[in-house]
């Protein structure tokens, strides 16, 4: 397991397909997944719950600002 000072280390799973995040989440079993269906669900999910991401995968196809805003912030 890949752990960040006692914790599993978290990436952010980001893509409009579930079937995609299904998939890279069940890949990366052993670490701590935030799955979001868009850039702002997924900075949305990071404030809720006051974390941080490690890594962050996104689908650079998804259109409009969702890709920007997290370009912005990865």
């Amino acid at each position: 397991m890949s752990f960040v000072l006692g914790r599993k280390k978290t990436i952010l799973v980001v893509d409009d397909v579930p079937i995609n995040v299904e998939v890279i989440s069940s890949i990366l079993k052993d670490y701590a997944v935030v799955p979001a269906a868009s850039g702002v669900d997924a900075l949305d999910a990071l404030k809720s719950n006051k974390m941080e991401a490690d890594k962050a995968l996104y689908d650079t196809k998804e259109g409009g600002r969702n890709r920007s805003v997290l370009r912005d912030v990865t």
